[in-house]
């Protein structure tokens, strides 16, 4: 009776370990809670799946619903029954779209190319317009230049014609003063009296002519030069009001050839011995050469210091 029921649990511990096997880990011992919480495991994974594949039904009814819903896919199912056709037709439609977007890629450069052409176009249009104005100024240049020119040349002729004139027309009062230059600086062919076109009120100014054609303004000679002008044109101006007045009035000098060289003093001074034949000379100076010149001029000669 004891080995029977030994017997009797041996074979229920087989089944059950039998039955344990698939949820047991390898070397795990096989209690009553154990197997529990495996059967309990075992119940909720049956219960998601049985949700799961309803979950599956219902999903793939909507989508016949769908389907059929649609007359554009019902068409397509319809002309498509295999799935071979549906790939072919979508490769075919796929190839179609390349082809037309490959075009669209053309006709976007093409639209560039074009818009592009517009641009140059216009740039090329307003250089054309700026041609056409620089072409209108360059003649109104050319015909500006031509009556500058013009121009340039009637003044030039008609200050040409005023100098002549002036020339040939001196006061006698500059004719006097070039003879007494002339007679001290040898070089000098002659004063004159010009015009003086930079000044703004044509300003009456004096030059001096050299025998070699150049000539020299007033106002650019050098330090003695100067002192030859102005004795010559005192002298000049002395000799003018007494011939027209009568009266021989005394001339009184501060030493005019201080500032001369030895090669003109001695000229300059025969100047003031000859004027001193019709007037008095008065000559004040302290310079000894000027002195010595003097009396060999024959003039009277009087030390203030005495």
């Amino acid at each position: 009776m004891a080995v029977h029921a030994a017997t009797s649990v041996d074979i229920h511990r087989q089944q059950l370990e039998a039955l344990c096997k698939p949820v047991v880990q390898p070397g795990q011992v096989i209690d009553l809670a154990a197997i529990l919480s495996a059967a309990e495991l075992t119940r909720e994974t049956q219960t998601q799946r049985t949700q799961l594949v309803e979950r599956i039904r219902e999903q793939d009814q909507a989508l016949q619903d769908q389907i059929e819903g649609s007359e554009r896919v019902s068409a397509l199912l319809a002309q498509y029954s295999e799935v071979d056709q549906f790939s072919l037709q979508q490769a075919a439609v796929e190839s179609e779209f390349a082809q037309v977007d490959a075009e669209l890629t053309d006709l976007t450069t093409e639209s560039g190319s074009i818009n592009q052409r517009i641009k140059d176009l216009s740039i090329e249009g307003q250089i054309a317009s700026l041609n056409e104005q620089l072409s209108a100024l360059s003649e109104e240049q050319s015909e500006a230049a031509v009556n500058a020119a013009v121009y340039a040349v009637a003044a030039l002729l008609l200050s040409e014609q005023a100098d002549l004139a002036d020339q040939q027309n001196q006061p006698k009062l500059i004719e006097r003063t070039s003879e007494l230059a002339r007679s001290v600086a040898p070089s000098w062919a002659g004063v004159r009296v010009i015009r003086d076109s930079e000044s703004t009120n044509n300003k009456a100014k004096l030059i001096i002519d050299l025998e070699n054609g150049a000539f020299i303004p007033a106002n650019q000679l050098s330090t003695g030069a100067r002192a030859v002008l102005y004795l010559a044109l005192r002298l000049a101006v002395a000799d003018e009001q007494s011939s027209r007045t009568g009266v021989w009035l005394p001339l009184i000098c501060d030493d005019p050839l201080v500032h001369l060289d030895d090669e003109r003093a001695p000229q300059a001074m025969a100047l003031l011995a000859k004027a001193a034949q019709n007037r008095q000379v008065i000559l004040l100076t302290c310079n000894k050469r000027s002195l010595d010149l003097a009396e060999q001029a024959g003039a009277q000669t009087l030390s203030l210091s005495d």
